[in-house]
């Protein structure tokens, strides 16, 4: 992996994944202001809904 880094207000982001990472990152990102950030999840859990 190459890492780049991203300003969160400023640029559109989504999490992909399952489970308690995958929440933990989309809060990750919304408190780092991406407040568009979204999470797409194929069994989401009821603390993601």
């Amino acid at each position: 992996m190459i890492p780049i880094a991203l300003d969160p207000r400023l640029t559109s982001l989504a999490v992909a994944g399952n489970g308690t990472l995958a929440l933990r990152r989309y809060r990750a990102l919304r408190a780092a202001g991406a407040e568009g950030a979204l999470l797409f999840s194929d069994d989401p859990s009821a603390e993601a809904v």
